[in-house]
């Protein structure tokens, strides 16, 4: 991909920690590992590669992630769903270039940010991928029955930063305001109004 060494591109970070942590036990965000909390590691890596970082937490943590956080990134208050928090981290966005990065993945590489900038730069929406070894037959489960099988071959599983350009998830937005729909993964929005990510 391209290399985007001494070039910071028009761009802004959305980091979501607005979850309440149950299968984690608590809130992720102000969870430390080594002395550093997981939101200060996430919020850190993204700021060297943006304009500006906002961070999405529950309505318990706005005042406390602040002041963690000081000025290294904007804190607002995140929805009760993933799409919520994102659209509340959104609103304002004036620049070209969105990432949107869960705080639950502290240890993304500087390597996978500029890549992951790189391709939607380029191409208008990028996700990292890891593709899933799956040895075992694979079928979707309708009603439970066996339903069509599912070919193994290309199955990824998708991580974040996703990357989008700022009118390509506004369009998204739009059309899931318009036909109700409410998804976890953004990718899901954006190929619904016809955008391809790389």
């Amino acid at each position: 991909m391209d290399d985007l060494a001494g070039a910071r591109p028009d761009a802004a970070a959305l980091i979501l920690a607005a979850g309440s942590g149950s299968r984690f036990g608590r809130p992720k965000a102000l969870y430390q590992v080594d002395g550093v909390t997981m939101l200060e590691r996430a919020v850190t890596t993204a700021a060297r590669h943006v304009d500006r970082v906002i961070v999405g937490v529950p309505a318990n943590l706005v005042d406390s992630a602040q002041a963690v956080l000081g000025s290294a990134a904007e804190v607002r208050l995140g929805g009760s769903t993933r799409q919520e928090t994102v659209q509340a981290l959104f609103t304002g966005v004036v620049e070209g270039l969105v990432l949107v990065h869960d705080v639950a993945r502290p240890y993304a590489s500087d390597d996978l940010y500029e890549r992951v900038l790189a391709a939607t730069a380029r191409d208008g929406a990028a996700a990292p991928t890891i593709p899933l070894k799956v040895r075992d037959s694979l079928a979707r489960s309708v009603g439970g029955r066996l339903g069509e099988p599912v070919e193994r071959e290309g199955i990824v599983a998708i991580q974040t930063p996703y990357g989008f350009r700022r009118e390509l998830l506004d369009r998204a937005f739009d059309h899931a305001r318009d036909v109700g729909l409410d998804e976890s993964s953004l990718t899901t929005l954006v190929r619904a109004v016809g955008g391809e990510i790389t």
